[in-house]
This record gives structure tokens, C-alpha cells and sequence, in this order.
């Protein structure tokens, strides 16, 4: 661990698989997300459960398949170093995680588990 910080990234060059980005995304608090978009996996399917109240959850389901602003890619940052900040939380986060075709980026961790601080995805 280098002097002076909470935590080091462990670089790969590997793909991450989606089990192996799930499994970190669930054990882990998760401070940055960089995924791809595709066209043709966008929607999400009737069957997510992004909220627990089931008309909320209908509502926000809804309203991300009715977005047309044809994104290719979303970052999310939550604070990081010494924050509280976490991705699990966000129904962003939770819904890109949902999505039935997308491309994980990266991946950054406010805690080291399993060995890893980075995941980068190779484009």
C-alpha cells in the first residue's frame, strides 16, 4: 500500500466478466462506474426491481424506456477518499446494472475486497 492513501488500485488487463463485476458491485462500496451503452440493451426489463415500492418502480422503469437521448456511456462518482458516498444506493447505478446488454468500464471500490480497487475493462 503506497504511503498516505486509503487504498491502491490493482490495474488488470483482463476482461472482467458480468458475475465477477456483480459480485464486486454487491460485497463492495462502490465509488465510481464507468459503463457502456448499446442500443439494443437500453431497456430496461419489466421484471427489475430498482425500488421496492412497486408503483415507484413501474414509474421509474417506464421512464428510462421512454428516454430517447440515445446515451453510449455513463459515469457515476460518489465521494470517494473519506466520503460516505455509494453507488449500491444510486437507482442509476442499480439500473445500468440491470440492463441487459452493456459494458462494464471500470469499476472503484471506497474499501478493498476481494483484491481489487480498479477494474478497467479494455474498450
Amino acid at each position: 500500500m503506497a504511503y498516505g492513501v486509503e487504498f491502491d488500485y490493482v490495474n488488470t488487463n483482463r476482461e472482467v466478466t458480468d458475475d465477477e463485476f456483480l459480485e464486486v458491485f454487491e460485497q463492495n462500496r462502490i465509488t465510481f462506474m464507468r459503463v457502456k451503452l448499446y442500443p439494443q440493451g437500453s431497456l430496461l426489463r419489466d421484471i427489475a426491481e430498482i425500488f421496492l415500492d412497486e408503483e415507484v418502480n413501474r414509474f421509474w422503469i417506464d421512464s428510462w424506456n421512454a428516454d430517447e437521448s440515445e446515451t453510449h456511456e455513463m459515469v457515476l462518482k460518489a465521494p470517494g477518499r473519506g466520503g460516505a458516498g455509494d453507488l449500491r444506493r444510486s437507482p442509476i447505478a442499480n439500473s445500468l446494472i440491470n440492463l441487459p446488454v452493456k459494458k462494464f468500464w471500470n469499476l472503484i471500490t471506497g474499501v478493498m475486497k476481494m483484491g481489487l480497487g480498479v477494474c478497467p475493462v479494455p474498450i
